[in-house]
């Protein structure tokens, strides 16, 4: 494992950080998103007591019930579960960047609009202070990933055409 752990992150390195010029700031921002979401991942791993123990108070669970703290601690295993899949998803378009084409450009679009519009929302849901900064550095990281996407070298990156 540990072998491909390693070949992951310098292909990660490679594809993101070294890209072309042209969407070099892209795979840098990408792979920026990725490490925020790891670092959420193991601030809610860690702080999960907390995080649990304000939605149940929050929703009025706060009696000790095992059921009810059941049911919370499950809801956060889901986003735990639903942020490494991200993590997987940003490595993904990384890793695609070298691909010039309008569907990849696309997928780009796509991904970083459909987050910031989730991310904006779950800032203004209900949780601790901490978990809204770290949304809020998500919305602003790919919010710069889809205004980056409308400059005329990165369109022409991914159309195929000369970037210089």
């Amino acid at each position: 494992m540990g072998g491909n752990t390693a070949e992951f992150l310098t292909r990660l390195y490679r594809d993101g950080w070294h890209a072309d010029r042209a969407v070099r700031p892209i795979g840098r921002l990408m792979i920026a998103a990725m490490v925020v979401s790891c670092l959420y991942v193991l601030a809610s791993v860690v702080l999960a007591k907390s995080l649990a123990d304000f939605q149940m108070h929050r929703q009025g669970m706060d009696d000790g019930s095992s059921s009810a703290k059941a049911i919370v601690y499950g809801a956060y295993s889901l986003r735990v579960i639903t942020v490494v899949s991200l993590i997987f998803g940003y490595s993904y378009l990384v890793r695609r960047l070298s691909e010039r084409t309008p569907s990849q450009y696309r997928v780009l679009l796509s991904w970083s609009i459909f987050g910031v519009a989730a991310y904006s929302y779950l800032i203004f849901t209900p949780n601790l202070p901490w978990t809204h900064v770290v949304q809020a550095i998500q919305v602003v990281i790919l919010l710069t990933v889809a205004l980056l996407l409308f400059t005329p070298r990165v369109r022409a990156y991914f159309a195929g055409t000369s970037v210089d």
